[in-house]
């Protein structure tokens, strides 16, 4: 009888839990604001330092290796994470612009978008492609409704920016509840929705739209990072612990770092966080 060696048991890698809550970033145009200032190594009041093109590539480039470093969390952790911004409207031009020679009628735009308001126009593409479902919050008469239906922009063919990955206009036709946990419940509840969380979101829209306010329908507690600096109108829910709520100021450059390392200190372990300070060039 041949006999065969012991062999060491391989250790197997410890389990990733979900994470108990939901990310949020309010919002992103002040976001954009913020990696600009890393760009530019802007101070606060340094109020006559003004961006550049040559800024936005790389705050543009910074959104997106965010985003896609928070796509990997979203997966890892099985956590929700939401984004919120204000609305714009995008004109697109030929080369040369909207200006005209003198005596010349300026040029019409050859194209007209209405989407998230963040600075740029290419880079508003490249940031929107990271996101799962993208909502924009309006009024239907007097309810407030989060749109996935592709509405008109007016003037033209064009439609105001959204996208999901549950089929959203089999509920109410693309005009959902106002609500993380209504939507939920009437996608589980509809077979063709094939919900799959957890997903990247934005939510948009004009000011006033209770964005801030909606991200209380989400898993709680709510990990808010705000450099909208409009997290007052949730004071109650901070003292009684269900958002937990960090500020920083786009105008400056070191806030950039602190909004990073805090933001993924959140979910990755202590490892990971020391490569994100050794990328920042932090201690």
């Amino acid at each position: 009888m041949s006999s065969q060696g012991s062999q060491t048991p391989q250790s197997t890698p410890p389990e990733v839990r979900p994470f108990q809550g939901t990310i949020a970033i309010d919002g992103l145009g002040d976001w954009a604001r913020l990696t600009f200032a890393k760009d530019m190594k802007h101070e606060r009041w340094a109020i006559e330092t003004l961006r550049a093109v040559n800024n936005y590539p790389g705050a543009t480039e910074r959104i997106s290796i965010i985003l896609r470093r928070l796509k990997e969390v979203r997966d890892k952790y099985k956590v929700n994470v939401v984004v919120t911004s204000h609305e714009g409207i995008d004109r697109i031009y030929a080369k040369g612009g909207p200006i005209a020679a003198k005596g010349s009628t300026p040029s019409e735009p050859i194209e007209v978008l209405g989407r998230p308001d963040i600075p740029g126009t290419s880079s508003t593409a490249e940031v929107l492609r990271a996101f799962d479902n993208i909502l924009r919050v309006r009024y239907n008469g007097s309810n407030l409704v989060w749109v996935a239906a592709h509405e008109a922009l007016g003037g033209g063919g064009n439609t105001w920016e959204t996208k999901d990955r549950f089929n959203a206009l089999a509920i109410g036709n693309g005009y959902l509840p106002p609500s993380y946990s209504e939507i939920r419940a009437r996608a589980l509840a509809t077979p063709v929705c094939n919900w799959n969380e957890p997903y990247l979101w934005l939510i948009y829209g004009k000011q006033g739209l209770q964005k801030t306010r909606s991200l209380l329908t989400f898993p709680l507690p709510i990990y808010l990072f705000d450099i909208d600096r409009g997290s007052s109108v949730l004071a109650k829910e901070k003292a009684e612990g269900k958002v937990i709520c960090k500020e920083y100021e786009p105008d400056d450059a070191n806030s950039y770092d602190q909004f990073i390392t805090d933001l993924f200190a959140t979910v990755v372990p202590p490892s990971d966080v020391t490569k994100i300070k050794n990328a920042l060039g932090l201690k």
